[in-house]
């Protein structure tokens, strides 16, 4: 039996062999000794005896037998040669009794190669073994600013913690972000967490390698911390094969995108979206039934400025479309609420549903995934989930105007900036603002205050730092309520509004749905590497409203104007650099040289602050690792 494994394993070397040359790739076994003469490298630690998992030993330490052994370690001599016979017997007592001496191998950013034991890790390779025990020495290398470096330096920390080293993630901070998700915290794990978590991880790779992983970009570790996004660890355990099977089928879209390098595509206008009519909408007759719309407020439009300013904006919908639609609201939805309402609003006949809180992204993820036939949008900036559609404005050109009015009215050169959150785009906002206060002010310095720290009145220490000029925050607060929003002149601590904008929801709400009314309404082409489509509309979809007060120069007031067409028309570059993408300038996370501000730590902001930048936040040290 073992010489006729034997001749099966060489048959599979012998196909690696060939496949690796008419590929130009090498066909024989990596060699550590070779890599290690092109790196850098800070020392060596001994491992002990580790269970090492067989499809992360990739070559040898030296050069010495790799002749023997196709790339994927299959053996590629004779037949009746001495190896065969000593590969054979190997065979035979793995049959018997199994192979438990340990092999001894070196890591290298957790890649093995093996110093003694190749024919064992062949013979195990053959059968499919998942791991085989291995005394190892790690050789670490020379810190770098490179993804592959920082990657590594994550895993590190992350197995210091758990001892785990069959996962493996293609981007920084998911090691993190896997940590978080699991236990909440950054420590150490108990056994019984390693073993909870390596049987559902074993029970994941093995039903997503059947539903056809592999032809998929990026690692098993990345669909994994997708699908964990969705379902929790209890769910992947307590599953049957037939229910995980169905889960990561129904997620697939998802967990593609998540391995994805870009699963973003920004429609940067609506004319960019998929919004065309079809075929047969413009020969069947419109449906009579109005289309169910259900809008999710995570406040009470009474006192949240965010959800007031949504639900004006639904109103607009409303009036708009007369009976074509039949919307409705919930208000104060927390995510333990999420599940229920939807249900409720599923089972009613709701066929889209608008969720205005970006906190509430996961909870629409999971809700997205268990009605795929219901159409589910976020109000977020650059969300990657394909089975959701986000909205938002580009909030920078409506500040770069703003700024130009700060900039003409300031007599001290200092402006006071109040951002929101520390989120994606907050940033270039705040940069937009600085170049516009400059163009009229090029002694114009902005200091920022963040709205979302906790304990601090932000507008007095602006007007104390002696700001003449502060922008404040941009929703306009319901009736009764006082919130700093718009721009103001401020004397002695109080300040007179000269301008105010804000989002207009409802130009938003209009668009979109007249898009599903006409049919338009399409996935994305590519089944395996969808991408999430991304609503990010400026001043060429006229989704803003600005008014001004008659306090502002008439000239400034026609500057605005001039450079507002400009944007419009998309002849205007805001930043210094041209080459920026849309994509570098939502992920933006530094400041210009005339803008005073910090990115604040995590334990600085509110409870609210915390959890949105968990899921939207602009520095890694924020954000759990989504992207």
């Amino acid at each position: 039996m073992s010489l006729y494994d034997y001749k099966t394993a060489r048959a599979m070397g012998l196909k690696e062999y060939r496949s690796c040359l008419s590929n130009g790739r090498n066909p024989y076994l990596l060699v550590l000794d070779t890599i290690l003469l092109y790196v850098d490298t800070r020392g060596e630690e001994p491992l002990g005896l580790v269970d090492v998992p067989i499809n992360r030993i990739v070559g040898t330490k030296t050069k010495g037998r790799t002749n023997a052994f196709a790339a994927n370690f299959m053996p590629i001599l004779e037949d009746n040669s001495e190896f065969a016979a000593k590969w054979s017997n190997l065979a035979d007592a793995h049959i018997e009794e199994g192979i438990h001496d340990p092999i001894k191998a070196y890591e290298y950013m957790n890649r093995f190669f093996v110093v003694e034991g190749n024919k064992r890790v062949s013979v195990m390779k053959y059968y499919n073994a998942v791991t085989i025990p291995a005394v190892v020495r790690r050789i670490l290398p020379a810190p770098q600013e490179t993804a592959k470096s920082m990657i590594y330096a994550d895993f590190l920390d992350f197995y210091r913690l758990t001892g785990i080293n069959y996962i493996w993630f293609s981007r920084p901070g998911r090691f993190k972000a896997l940590l978080l998700k699991l236990t909440g915290e950054l420590r150490s794990w108990t056994d019984d967490e390693k073993s909870d978590f390596s049987f559902a991880y074993y029970r994941f790779r093995k039903a997503f390698k059947k539903a056809g992983g592999d032809r998929l970009y990026g690692t098993t570790g990345d669909a994994f911390l997708g699908f964990m996004k969705i379902y929790d660890i209890g769910q992947i355990t307590s599953a049957s094969e037939a229910e995980l099977q169905e889960a990561i089928e129904r997620s697939w879209s998802e967990l593609a995108a998540y391995s994805v390098p870009e699963p973003v595509e920004l429609a940067l206008d609506p004319l960019e979206t998929d919004s065309q009519p079809s075929v047969l909408s413009k020969i069947l007759p419109a449906k009579k039934e109005p289309l169910k719309v259900l809008f999710i407020y995570g406040g009470n439009i009474d006192h949240s400025a965010w959800s007031y300013s949504h639900d004006e904006g639904r109103k607009a919908a409303e009036e708009y479309f007369g009976d074509k639609i039949s919307a409705s609201y919930a208000e104060n939805v927390s995510e333990e609420r999420f599940d229920e309402v939807t249900e409720e609003a599923v089972n009613d006949g709701v066929k889209v549903i608008f969720v205005t809180a970006s906190k509430l992204l996961p909870a629409c993820l999971k809700a997205s995934v268990k009605y795929p036939d219901v159409k589910f949008l976020n109000c977020s900036v650059y969300s990657p989930h394909p089975t959701i559609r986000s909205y938002y404005g580009r909030t920078y050109e409506l500040k770069f105007l703003a700024g130009l009015i700060a900039g003409a009215m300031t007599q001290s050169h200092t402006i006071g900036y109040l951002a929101d959150y520390p989120i994606y785009g907050a940033p270039a906002a705040i940069n937009a603002f600085a170049k516009g206060a400059k163009m009229t002010d090029p002694y114009a310095k902005i200091h920022v205050r963040w709205y979302s720290k906790k304990d601090e009145d932000q507008w007095s220490v602006l007007s104390e730092s002696g700001a003449d000029i502060i922008s404040g925050l941009d929703m306009v607060p319901p009736a009764g309520l006082e919130r700093a929003h718009g721009l103001y002149k401020v004397k002695n601590g109080m300040g007179r509004q000269i301008c105010r904008w804000q989002m207009n929801w409802g130009k938003f709400y209009i668009l979109i749905i007249q898009q599903i009314l006409d049919g338009g309404w399409k996935g994305y082409p590519d089944k395996e590497t969808p991408k999430a489509i991304n609503y990010w509309w400026g001043l060429s979809a006229d989704v803003f409203d600005i008014e001004y007060s008659s306090h502002i120069r008439a000239e400034t007031l026609q500057l605005v104007n001039i450079l507002r067409e400009e944007i419009t028309s998309g002849r205007f570059a805001f930043f210094d650099k041209p080459y920026l993408t849309p994509e570098s300038i939502i992920k933006m996370d530094c400041f210009a040289e005339n803008v005073m501000a910090e990115i604040p730590d995590v334990s600085e902001l509110t409870d609210e602050a915390k959890a949105l930048t968990r899921i939207q936040g602009i520095h890694p040290k924020l954000r759990e690792g989504n992207l």
